[in-house]
């Protein structure tokens, strides 16, 4: 038998020494000749020995084993036990060196990547370009005179009528459409011009939501020169208004909500 040179600290445990034996004396991990690869593992600790080594308790652990199937194969088997001693080892050994196969290809995969860092996500600052010196108060205030002539009792008869329905459903989309159309035929109205033909809250609240979404995005604004009879109305002026199109899309989560 060749003389074994290795150290103890070149391998990374028992399974890595066991594997080397093993291609070393080019024979099959499923068919190992356990006698011979067993005396091969024990000089090989009885080497480190005399050199003064100390041996890890791992090396020692999987002598014991590799001792005991070499026992038990030299035994004659009872006809019930068809086990091969050996197959729990054989599978340890093919994981083993599945993974010393793979090492490589993560090694070149850490030299790559191990000195990169993820850039977190940048926060995002509010928008306030669009909407910059509106009104807000004045808007919240004219809302509130629109509301306050919008009687609970109007939809009275039709919820007698059919009691199922609870509230008439106003789509937020629809009223785009139509706060759209209107700043089409016309560059300027006043706030409570747009509410005129509402039936119902529903409708008053989905057309405010609909004149919210279009100051949003740029398409309508508060005319803040304007100077208006009362001295407190609201008035609204179109800006990109025909660059939206028909059924615009805006105003659909409102929508789903209700």
């Amino acid at each position: 038998m060749e003389t074994l040179t290795y150290r103890i600290d070149q391998f990374e445990g028992p399974l890595d020494l066991l594997l080397t034996l093993i291609i070393k004396n080019k024979v099959s991990i499923e068919d190992i000749p356990i006698a011979m690869i067993c005396d091969q593992y024990l000089d090989y600790l009885d080497h480190c020995r005399e050199m003064d080594m100390e041996v890890a308790s791992e090396f020692l652990v999987l002598a014991s084993e590799l001792v005991l199937i070499k026992t038990r194969m030299l035994l004659p088997n009872p006809e019930e036990d068809d086990e091969d001693p050996r197959a729990a080892l054989a599978a340890a050994l093919l994981e083993y060196q599945r993974i010393k196969t793979a090492v490589p290809l993560f090694s070149e995969y850490y030299g790559v990547y191990s000195g990169r860092f993820v850039k977190d996500t940048d926060e995002i600052p509010p928008d306030n370009s669009v909407i910059q010196n509106q009104s807000v108060d004045k808007l919240f205030e004219a809302m509130k005179r629109v509301l306050s002539n919008v009687k609970p009792a109007e939809n009275e008869g039709r919820t007698f009528i059919n009691p199922i329905i609870k509230k008439q459903i106003v789509p937020v989309s629809l009223k785009i459409d139509h706060v759209r159309n209107l700043f089409l035929k016309k560059a300027k109205f006043k706030f409570i011009e747009l509410f005129y033909g509402a039936e119902s809250k529903s409708e008053v609240i989905a057309t405010f939501i609909a004149i919210l979404e279009l100051i949003k995005i740029g398409s309508i604004g508060i005319d803040e020169e304007s100077e208006c009879t009362d001295g407190e109305e609201v008035v609204l002026v179109a800006k990109n208004i025909e660059e939206i199109a028909d059924g615009y899309s805006y105003g659909d989560e409102y929508d789903r909500k209700e």
